[in-house]
């Protein structure tokens, strides 16, 4: 949830316009002390997001994983229906 909430909030400093005052260690010293002062409750949303990004990343691994051991991988999913339908004619 951090890595979320630290992009929101350095969107939130790039708006202000205060992010030319400082650099980068400062502010991520700065959004690290917001991110340990937000309850629970304030946090819950960012994990959220977090969780449901977690489960497309494990989705979207497992279908990688299923073309690369295929040979399907790095082929759009154009190309891979082509190569599917050429499978099923030689079946045929």
């Amino acid at each position: 949830g951090y890595n979320y909430f630290f992009k929101d909030e350095r969107v939130r400093i790039l708006e202000a316009g205060i992010h030319g005052t400082m650099g980068f260690q400062t502010m991520a010293k700065t959004v690290g002390s917001r991110w340990k002062a937000l309850s629970e409750d304030e946090r819950t949303p960012y994990k959220e997001r977090a969780k449901a990004d977690m489960v497309r990343y494990r989705r979207q691994m497992k279908d990688y994983k299923a073309k690369k051991a295929a040979g399907l991988a790095g082929m759009t999913r154009a190309e891979i229906i082509q190569i599917v339908k050429k499978r099923k004619k030689k079946k045929k």
